[in-house]
C-alpha cells in the first residue's frame, strides 16, 4: 500500500489540480503530496531492507530497493521544498493551474522511474520526465527564448532517449524487460552487455554530458523553482539513475565503462571553461550542474557506484539551494547578468549571500563540507588509471576550475562594488527565506546523513585530505577573490566561444534550423498535393531497418 501510494500520489495531485482551479487549494495539494512522498520515503527507507516487487499489469511493475528508496527520498525531499518556495515565488504568475499541475506530474513521473522494475514502464516515465521539463522550460511561453529553450530541450534529449527505446527493444526481444531478474542472471547480463552503449547514449543526453550538453544552459529560461527541481532531483538525474540501475551491464561492456570515463572527463573541463566565461548567473550554475554530474559518471565508470550515490545526494541539497538563493534575487532585480548583481550582501539580501557562499564552497569542493570529502574520493580512484604525475597535475587542475568558476560569480554579484542604481526594497518572503535557511543548515550538516547513506549502501567511506586537490580548490577559491583587482578584460568573441563549447552549440541550433527548414518544405509539398514526394526513400530506410533486424536475430 505504501507502495501505491508512493508512486501515484503524486499524479492523482496532479490530475486534481487541474480540477480545482483555485490557487490556495493547489498549493496545498502540491505541498502535501510531496511532503506525502517524502514521509512515506522516509518511513520505507528506515523500515524496508530487503526487495518487494509489484506487478500492476503486463510491462508495468514497481520495485522497492536501496537505490530506488534514496531516489525516491531525494525527488520527495526537494521536490517539497520546490513546492514550498513556489507559493510565494509563483504569486503573481497567471498559469500557476499549469504550473502546479506539471510540477506535481514531474514530480511523480519520476518517482515511478525510479520505482519501476520493467524496462518498458521506465522507458514510458523516462519521456514523461521529458516531456514535463520541456514544458516547464517553456513555462513563460510568450517570450521566444523559453519557447526556444523547451523545444531545445525536447529534441535534444528524445535524440539520446534513441539510445533506451532500442534497449528496451532489445529486451522486448529476448523477453527480459524485468529489471532485477535480467540483472541477476549472469547468462542475461552476458547477453546484453554489447548493448550497454546504449543505456549510455540515453544517460549522457538526459544528464546533459558532452557532446549532448548544450540544452541545459539554455533551460535557465523556465521559472528558477523548475530549474532547482530540474537539477537537484529529476530530469538530468534520471540518466544518473539509469547507470547506477543498469551497473553491471555497464560494468560488463569495455566500450561503455572506457566511454564513459573519457566522455565525464571531457564534460568536467568543457563545462569549468563554459562557466567560467559566462555572465549569466542561472547559465553559470547550470555549467556547474553539468560537471558535478560528470563526477557521479565518473565515479560509475571507475567502479565507485557508492560514491557516486553519496555525492548525488549532497549535490541535491547544495544545487536546490544556490538555485533557489538565485530565485529570491532574481524574482526581486529581475536580472541574472553579475555585472548588474553588485553588493547584493550590503543591497539587503544577507540570507541569500550566505546561502550561496555555502553553496557555492560545497560545490567547490572545499572541505570539511561532505561534497568536497567525496569530491576527493572519486578523484582518487584516477591515480590507478593515469599514474601518479599526471594524476596530481589533473586533478589539481580541474579542481582549480571548478572552484575558480563557482565561486567567482559570489565575488563579483555579492561583494562586488556597488554600481548604478543600488537602492532595492527587499520584499519579505518567510517561506523563501525558511526554505533556504532549511537548505543552507542541511548543507553544513550533510556529513551525518551521508555516513547514515554509506551505510546503508554498505559503501566504505573514509575521507582523507589529498594535497592536489585541495591545492587546486584552495586556489581557484583565492583566485576568485582576486578578480575584481586583475581588471581582466574577455572579448565577447572569445567568450561566446568558450560558453558555446567551442561552436558546438552553434553548430547543434545551425543542424536544428536547417532539420526545421526541411520540414516545413516537405510540409508544403505534402499541402500542395505532392503526397507521393519521400515515399521511395521511406521504402529503402524500412527495408534496411527490416534487414538488419533479419541479421541481428539469433
Amino acid at each position: 500500500m505504501l507502495l501505491l501510494v508512493l508512486a501515484f500520489n503524486a499524479y492523482a495531485a496532479s490530475a486534481t489540480i487541474l480540477v480545482i482551479g483555485k490557487r490556495r487549494f493547489e498549493e496545498a495539494i502540491a505541498v502535501g503530496s510531496t511532503l506525502l512522498s517524502l514521509a512515506v520515503s522516509l518511513l520505507l527507507l528506515a523500515s524496508q531492507t530487503g526487495v518487494i516487487e509489484l506487478s500492476l499489469a503486463p510491462f508495468i511493475s514497481l520495485m522497492l530497493d536501496k537505490l530506488s528508496l534514496m531516489f525516491s527520498t531525494v525527488v520527495g525531499l526537494v521536490g517539497f521544498f520546490v513546492s514550498v518556495y513556489s507559493v510565494e515565488y509563483m504569486r503573481g504568475d497567471e498559469e500557476y493551474q499549469k504550473y502546479y499541475s506539471l510540477i506535481t506530474l514531474f514530480i511523480g513521473s519520476m518517482l515511478n522511474l525510479v520505482l519501476a522494475s520493467d524496462v518498458v514502464y521506465l522507458l514510458l516515465n523516462w519521456e514523461l520526465v521529458g516531456v514535463c521539463s520541456a514544458l516547464l522550460i517553456s513555462h513563460w511561453w510568450r517570450r521566444p527564448e523559453a519557447r526556444r529553450a523547451g523545444v531545445k530541450a525536447l529534441a535534444m534529449t528524445r535524440f539520446s532517449d534513441i539510445g533506451l527505446l532500442a534497449f528496451a527493444s532489445i529486451a522486448v526481444y529476448y523477453n527480459s524487460t524485468n529489471i532485477p531478474s535480467t540483472l541477476a542472471s549472469s547468462n542475461m547480463v552476458e547477453r546484453l552487455a554489447p548493448f550497454a552503449p546504449l543505456l549510455v547514449f540515453a544517460a549522457l543526453g538526459k544528464s546533459a554530458q558532452f557532446p549532448l550538453h548544450t540544452w541545459l544552459p539554455d533551460a535557465m529560461e523556465g521559472p528558477t523553482t523548475v530549474s532547482a527541481l530540474l537539477h537537484a532531483a529529476t530530469m538530468v538525474k534520471a540518466g544518473v539513475y539509469l547507470a547506477l540501475r543498469f551497473y553491471p551491464l555497464i560494468h560488463a561492456s569495455t566500450l561503455a565503462v572506457n566511454g564513459l570515463l573519457a566522455l565525464s572527463l571531457a564534460t568536467i573541463l568543457i563545462s569549468g571553461l563554459a562557466g567560467l566565461a559566462s555572465m549569466d548567473l542561472k547559465r553559470i550554475l547550470a555549467f556547474n550542474t553539468i560537471s558535478s554530474l560528470s563526477l557521479m559518471f565518473l565515479s560509475i565508470s571507475l567502479g565507485e557506484t557508492g560514491l557516486a550515490i553519496l555525492y548525488l545526494f549532497n549535490h541535491a541539497v547544495f544545487k536546490s539551494l544556490l538555485f533557489l538563493t538565485t530565485g529570491k534575487i532574481e524574482h526581486t532585480l529581475h536580472t541574472r547578468d553579475i555585472s548588474r548583481l553588485r553588493s547584493l550582501w550590503a543591497r539587503g539580501f544577507r540570507v541569500e549571500t550566505v546561502g550561496f557562499l555555502i553553496g557555492a564552497l560545497s560545490a567547490a569542493g572545499l572541505p570539511p563540507l561532505t561534497a568536497g570529502l567525496i569530491k576527493e574520493e572519486i578523484y582518487s580512484g584516477l591515480e590507478t588509471y593515469v599514474g601518479s604525475p599526471i594524476y596530481h597535475l589533473m586533478t589539481g587542475g580541474l579542481s582549480l576550475l571548478l572552484s575558480l568558476f563557482i565561486m567567482r560569480p559570489f565575488v563579483i554579484a555579492f561583494l562586488g562594488r556597488r554600481g548604478g542604481n543600488s537602492e532595492v526594497s527587499v520584499e519579505r518572503t518567510p517561506l523563501m527565506t525558511g526554505v533556504n535557511l532549511s537548505l543552507a543548515l542541511l548543507t553544513l550538516i550533510a556529513f551525518p546523513p551521508t555516513l547514515m547513506l554509506a551505510t546503508y549502501f554498505g559503501t566504505v567511506f573514509e575521507p582523507a585530505l589529498r594535497l592536489a586537490p585541495l591545492v587546486g580548490v584552495l586556489s581557484g577559491i583565492l583566485l576568485s577573490f582576486s578578480l575584481p583587482y586583475l581588471n581582466l578584460r574577455v572579448g565577447n568573441r572569445f567568450r561566446g566561444l568558450l560558453e558555446s563549447s567551442f561552436g558546438m552549440d552553434v553548430l547543434y541550433m545551425w543542424l536544428g534550423e536547417l532539420a526545421s527548414a526541411m520540414l516545413s518544405k516537405l510540409a508544403s509539398a505534402l499541402n500542395r498535393g505532392r503526397a507521393s514526394q519521400g515515399v521511395v526513400g521511406l521504402v529503402a530506410v524500412t527495408v534496411v531497418l527490416v534487414a538488419l533486424a533479419m541479421v541481428v536475430s539469433p
